[in-house]
């Protein structure tokens, strides 16, 4: 395999447009058809929201060669902002977690959305890295060099996301919730409580291929070795 990491913002390039366009094109393809049909299956095709891709802070995309084989992520809210809370994506959340993060004085956050894996990466041997926590370690990386407090999301509990979660630092704080269709945990990842995944060779490929990233958008080029900083509010 030829793997190799994007990371990228919807509509913020480099001078490199037409390759930045390309891979975003090929990124939103790969996720809208794996996310479109997932709906479909389950009778909820109306849930899905295209513009869910475009709204997006930062994706990350694994390339094989030059074809998307796996893709999450991340968007970046203020829990404090009345517009944040009034956002489509908070729906997930109820006041119970919105209090949860508040308690703990951890209103800047960042989503964790998205794992997509195409079919045939999807890990069957269990000595082979698996593209799950692939996934879930790059994430704690991009959001170790932000200036988020916490990463949350909806981890959904039938394919397993909700336990690994656990096992790299996750906090349930809202158990067996029903978001469009799925049984989710809302959970919630402080820095301090950010952990390595145990399985040794997804840890292997995390390190690799966060060595050797490429960052085409202007934001995470010209402001390393922050991702995507946004202003932090008081």
């Amino acid at each position: 395999m030829d793997l190799r990491l994007v990371l990228f913002t919807p509509s913020q390039f480099d001078g490199k447009e037409s390759q930045s366009i390309a891979i975003e094109n090929r990124s939103f393809e790969f996720w809208r058809a794996r996310w479109q049909k997932l709906y479909d299956d389950i009778g909820a095709s109306q849930a899905f929201k295209l513009d869910d891709f475009y709204r997006q802070s930062l994706i990350g995309t694994i390339l094989n060669g030059d074809e998307p084989i796996a893709l999450w992520a991340h968007s970046r809210f203020h829990t404090s902002s009345l517009a944040c809370r009034a956002h489509s994506y908070f729906k997930f959340y109820d006041q119970q977690f919105l209090d949860w993060l508040n308690e703990r004085k951890l209103p800047q956050v960042m989503s964790l959305e998205f794992f997509t894996v195409a079919e045939d990466f999807i890990k069957r041997d269990k000595s082979q890295a698996s593209f799950a926590r692939v996934m879930a370690g790059l994430a704690h990386k991009i959001f170790l060099e932000s200036d988020a407090d916490a990463l949350i999301a909806p981890a959904r509990v039938d394919v397993g996301v909700a336990h690994l979660a656990y096992e790299i630092g996750y906090e349930c704080v809202r158990a067996s919730t029903q978001q469009r269709g799925f049984e989710c945990d809302l959970i919630a990842c402080r820095r301090e409580n950010v952990r390595s995944t145990p399985h040794e060779a997804s840890r292997l490929l995390i390190e690799s291929l966060w060595e050797n990233r490429n960052q085409i958008t202007t934001r995470t080029q010209e402001r390393q070795p922050e991702i995507n900083p946004l202003p932090r509010v008081a």
